[in-house]
């Protein structure tokens, strides 16, 4: 049988409605065209959907703090501290001491100074200061590298220094400072001394 006799007998077999085949292969023809729309309706999104989450997974990871307060590091435990400073007076260790007139007022040293350099200056309540480093005979300390504590080559003889309260001030800075620039830059240390009479 020809296919177009094939057709003529499946349409009087279906009494005037779509016959099995035709039906077959209009519902295959449907699924044909629907199967690319459906697919494309979740394959498009899958599309822009990956590189969203890629781009916010970055913002999240460069905005995100670090525990420690974030911002670019050096490599390495020593040299991500930074260099903290402690006064010392007799047995005692801090930054509210109080020094007997004739003691040693020592600083120590502790974190990332590297080869970096030591001033301090102290204030007492009128505003009068005593310069400790740089003095017009004694420039910055230079400070010895490393994150281990250590006192400063150089201490302060409280003799020649007033009895009183004082606000002792310190910088630790890549080079050496002169008294002007001090003005300008943030301390390392603020603490306070008592001398003793």
């Amino acid at each position: 049988m020809d296919a177009q006799r094939q057709k003529e007998l499946d349409r009087l077999l279906a009494g005037g409605g779509m016959s099995g085949p035709a039906l077959e292969r209009a519902l295959d023809g449907a699924l044909e065209q629907a199967a690319p729309r459906a697919r494309s309706r979740w394959v498009r999104p899958a599309l822009w959907l990956a590189p969203a989450a890629a781009a916010l997974l970055g913002v999240w990871l460069v905005r995100s703090p670090a525990p420690d307060g974030g911002g670019f590091r050096a490599k390495g435990e020593a040299l991500a501290l930074a260099p903290e400073v402690e006064l010392v007076c007799g047995e005692r260790t801090g930054n509210d001491l109080q020094c007997a007139h004739d003691a040693q007022l020592y600083f120590r040293v502790s974190g990332n100074a590297g080869a970096g350099y030591l001033s301090a200056v102290a204030e007492d309540a009128t505003g009068q200061r005593v310069w400790f480093f740089p003095t017009a005979s004694a420039p910055s300390v230079p400070l010895a590298g490393g994150p281990e504590p250590h006192l400063a080559p150089r201490s302060i003889k409280l003799t020649g220094v007033p009895a009183g309260q004082y606000r002792v001030s310190v910088w630790v800075s890549p080079r050496p400072l002169d008294r002007e620039e001090t003005a300008h830059l943030p301390t390392t240390l603020s603490a306070s001394v008592v001398v003793l009479p």
